[in-house]
């Protein structure tokens, strides 16, 4: 419950009582609601998605007399925001923004009323590591009565524009972007802090294992209650937060398929993935590790930038040196996060494209580190 009464007071009836109270449950009923499992070594996005959306604002037709407005002005702020973290991957998703404003000059009014849009969440690899196997969530609400200037006038538009803008970004979670992402979710957390610092609120944590979980719905109820104003109860918003199905390669669209006797992906999906991936060569190498930053992000350029690319091309004899030479491509793709058969796919696109020459390409493709 936030903004409980305290002090001298706490027992007398109050005009202006802020209340809010959140809810996290397991999903039920429907496909949405089924068991899922990511395993180990493969990729996943979160999903969040407004289950509200469409819907008109709530409580956009609870009205207060004129009498009531004219004697007693209200203006409340109500916003929240979801932080997830498991291993690299870390955010911060505003969620909601939303006014009520009654008052004598400007009548009854929802306005400002902002819910982020379903936003596509980059890869991120599960790993064996117990960080990367627990997600870990928070949902902050708060609420404010006669915000500040700062709080009244924030737009969730503005600032999730503004962060998206100075966020390099990409659609996978590297080693390269996740420093960034981190200080990108830590200016959103701040900024809420800043604007909302006279607020009430609270936290809710919740953790989901990602080796197997049901999706989330995250409830938030709220409202102003002044003797027959609005409802206490009003849902105001409402989210299910789940993962996306596991897929083996960031390259290819083929999800996994855990092994019952394992728990991994099974081989014949890595398989399928590899296969797939590696009839378009050319898009491998140009995937952009970072956005925004034109070639220079790409797979490629990530390659020729490490000290042995080029030495080790004007050198490469033997078939020991072939294989080695796939082996620190798979290597660099692996500390950056990649999976094994994302190194795999990169290596073997190296050997089919056109950035080595056709001794080099010949002597890539006989080598068994080059292949699946």
């Amino acid at each position: 419950m936030l903004g409980a009464a305290t002090g001298a007071n706490a027992t007398e009836p109050q005009k202006h009582r802020i209340t809010t109270h959140t809810t996290v449950a397991v999903c039920s009923g429907g496909d949405p609601c089924t068991d899922s499992k990511i395993p180990p070594e493969s990729y996943t996005r979160l999903v969040v998605e407004n289950m509200m959306a469409g819907t008109a604002s709530p409580g956009a037709n609870d009205k207060r007399t004129w009498f009531r407005r004219f004697t007693s002005s209200k203006d409340i702020v109500f916003e929240a925001s979801l932080a997830t973290e498991t291993g690299r991957f870390k955010d911060v998703t505003p969620l909601i923004y939303r006014r009520y404003v009654s008052a004598r000059k400007s009548g009854e009014n929802f306005t400002r009323e902002m819910t982020m849009d379903d936003r596509q969440y980059p890869l991120f690899l599960v790993t064996g590591d117990p960080t990367s196997q627990i997600a870990r969530f928070t949902f902050d609400a708060r609420f404010e009565s006669k915000p500040s200037t700062d709080a009244a006038q924030m737009s969730l538009g503005f600032l999730s524009n503004a962060l998206k803008a100075v966020s390099p970004g990409s659609a996978v979670v590297t080693s390269l972007t996740s420093e960034s992402a981190d200080k990108v979710a830590t200016k959103v957390d701040e900024s809420f802090g800043k604007f909302f610092a006279e607020s009430v609120g609270e936290k809710l944590r919740f953790d989901v294992d990602l080796y197997r979980f049901k999706p989330m719905v995250i409830t938030a109820f709220g409202g102003a209650k002044e003797e027959q104003s609005l409802k206490p109860n009003l849902i105001i918003g409402q989210w299910r937060v789940s993962f996306a199905p596991a897929r083996p390669s960031i390259f290819s669209s083929v999800e996994c398929v855990a092994n019952q006797n394992t728990g991994a992906c099974d081989p014949t999906r890595k398989k399928a993935a590899f296969d797939d991936a590696v009839t378009r060569p050319n898009a491998v190498l140009a995937f952009a590790l970072i956005d925004k930053v034109g070639n220079s992000g790409t797979v490629l350029s990530y390659l020729k930038q490490q000290d042995w690319w080029a030495s080790d091309l004007g050198a490469l004899q033997g078939s020991g040196e072939f294989a080695a030479f796939c082996r620190k491509i798979r290597g660099a793709m692996g500390e950056i996060g990649l999976s094994d058969i994302d190194g795999k796919i990169i290596a073997y696109s190296v050997s089919q494209s056109g950035t080595v020459t056709n001794r080099v390409k010949t002597g890539l493709q006989k080598e068994a580190d080059c292949k699946s």
